[in-house]
């Protein structure tokens, strides 16, 4: 299966709800991945990494579809209706 499946898959069934008044989106998706089992990290190229055994994914994320861009992977969080979407960079990294 694909990792950014697996990872949308594991936020969209968070066992922990977001709550914009408690906690940040960043910190949100991190304790997410690492409850599930990922090696997640800070990054000063991006948001956060997530750590495989072959690769390094660079996450950015936004609640603005419209801010996407080709070159990073993506976690968006659509505010109204709570669903994410893990987007997959089209250009190597």
């Amino acid at each position: 299966m694909d990792i950014y499946k697996i990872i949308e898959e594991a936020l969209q069934n968070a066992s922990l709800r977001f709550d914009p008044t408690q906690q940040t989106l960043k910190g949100w998706a991190m304790f997410c991945l690492r409850d599930r089992g990922f090696k997640v990290s800070t990054s000063p190229k991006a948001d956060f990494i997530v750590e495989t055994r072959t690769d390094k994914i660079y996450f950015c994320l936004t609640e603005d579809s419209n801010t996407v861009d080709a070159n990073s992977a993506w976690i968006v969080r659509e505010p109204a209706s709570g669903r994410v979407q893990v987007i997959a960079p089209t250009q190597s990294e």
